[in-house]
């Protein structure tokens, strides 16, 4: 599991640590149990312009042994090279690695719902990528996401899936590498890799509906509770332990209460099911013992 990170956001890499990312510590998953898997977690970055922030970085590399940094500048415009460090690491140090899971720092990962995605037996290609397929992408040649025509002529990008949360074959991660080294850079990290090179490999495309996008809202704690939802993004610190405090609870059931005209929370509406009460606030009240919680 490859995690784009920048150095300064401390804490919301302990809190993937404590939360999703601790599956690979005790390779156990809340309520569902054993993953029977194998699993590695890696944060990646550039190379900080503080001296501070590289001086972090080494002293978690020490304590968890958890973190890859690259020889480049740590900046959006590099977020194709971290990419493909990343894939090259696995290549080198993992090569029987069977997927490769790339995600945002803001992003909360189902494992168990991801592996289960993976690992389906309906006449797959051995080798894909799997992600929420998007088609027609724009190649923007102005602004934040410009690219130019002498790198990528034309005016749409391959079908590709967003960069926040996608999974590559492993066994394709050494061409991956190679065709990046030969290809023009683009820093459009995902339409590059996982449109323009899996095109030229002749990779196919899993489309998972279970992946966020970018669209998407904030998730709530009930939303993982079945066997589709496999990830969310625009996720802070303190909604990774609410979700992952939310599968702990098994709380599976979402109820929004509607507000009155002076902007409160009504109460007409509120119902239980399972013995859970749920409102949109994080509130919930378990009927069977009387006590309230908050996530």
């Amino acid at each position: 599991m490859l995690v784009f990170s920048v150095h300064t956001r401390i804490d919301l890499r302990a809190a993937i640590r404590n939360t999703w990312g601790s599956v690979v510590e005790n390779g156990s998953w809340p309520v569902s149990g054993s993953i029977g898997r194998s699993v590695k977690l890696l944060f990646l970055f550039g190379r900080s312009d503080s001296s501070l922030g590289n001086t972090v970085v080494r002293e978690e590399s020490a304590l968890y042994g958890d973190i890859v940094q690259g020889d480049f500048r740590e900046s959006y415009y590099n977020l194709t090279l971290k990419s493909v460090m990343g894939i090259r690491w696995v290549a080198l140090y993992c090569p029987k690695a069977k997927f490769i899971l790339k995600a945002d720092d803001d992003v909360f990962i189902h494992v168990k719902n991801l592996i289960d995605f993976l690992e389906i037996d309906n006449n797959r290609p051995q080798e894909a990528i799997y992600g929420r397929e998007l088609k027609k992408g724009v190649v923007h040649r102005t602004g934040r996401w410009a690219v130019d025509k002498a790198a990528f002529s034309l005016n749409e990008y391959p079908t590709y899936v967003p960069g926040n949360s996608y999974v590559v074959s492993g066994s394709i991660a050494a061409r991956i590498d190679f065709i990046a080294g030969v290809l023009p850079y683009i820093n459009i990290e995902d339409a590059f890799v996982t449109g323009i090179i899996r095109k030229i490999l002749g990779i196919k495309i899993v489309n998972g509906v279970g992946f966020t996008h970018w669209y998407e809202k904030q998730p709530k704690p009930c939303e993982f509770h079945n066997k589709v939802r496999i990830s969310a993004t625009k996720v802070t610190e303190g909604l990774l332990y609410e979700l992952w405090e939310g599968l702990k609870r098994n709380i599976t059931d979402c109820y929004v209460i509607p507000k009155d005209e002076s902007g409160r929370m009504g109460l007409g509406n509120i119902g239980f099911r399972n013995n859970i009460m749920f409102r949109d606030d994080h509130v919930f009240l378990n009927r069977s013992s009387g006590q309230f919680y908050v996530l």
